[in-house]
């Protein structure tokens, strides 16, 4: 498993709010494996999930591997977790939830952190896209005074 900085393609260990990443992670079966579903979850210090989703919700589940075939997993996105140490566990099983049988499972595989540097001072574990819009009282008057 690996964390990468998705314009670089660098392997990175801090990540910035709002940074483009990718989470890598390669596999090699070692026997025929009918279906295979990639879980991956993200947990904040306190191990609190914070986010989390497998393949086979995104409809990606992988069929017939046989023995020796490796896999290459990318999975993309814009870093929008708030200043922390965080932690990727994946898990590699046959069906939708791990109950149904795990080929592999690495609970906190990758430990990052997020630092923010150029984004609004914001607390938790989520950055928004959010704006405050603000109007005093004698706007609200202007706007609903009949002319």
């Amino acid at each position: 498993m690996a964390l990468l900085d998705e314009d670089s393609g660098e392997e990175i260990g801090t990540v910035r709010v709002g940074q483009p990443i990718v989470f890598k992670l390669r596999a090699t079966a070692h026997r025929a494996i009918s279906n295979l579903v990639l879980g991956c979850m993200i947990r904040d210090r306190t191990g609190h999930v914070v986010w989390g989703t497998n393949t086979w919700h995104t409809h990606q589940s992988l069929t017939s591997l046989e023995p020796g075939d490796d896999v290459e997993f990318l999975l993309r996105t814009r870093c929008n977790l708030g200043p922390g140490s965080y932690s990727l566990t994946h898990a590699l099983t046959v069906g939708h939830h791990h109950a149904f049988g795990n080929y592999e499972w690495i609970d906190n595989n990758l430990v990052f952190d997020v630092v923010n540097v150029d984004r609004t001072y914001f607390i938790g574990t989520t950055h928004l896209d959010a704006a405050f819009e603000i109007k005093r009282s004698t706007e609200w008057t202007r706007q609903t005074a009949s002319p």
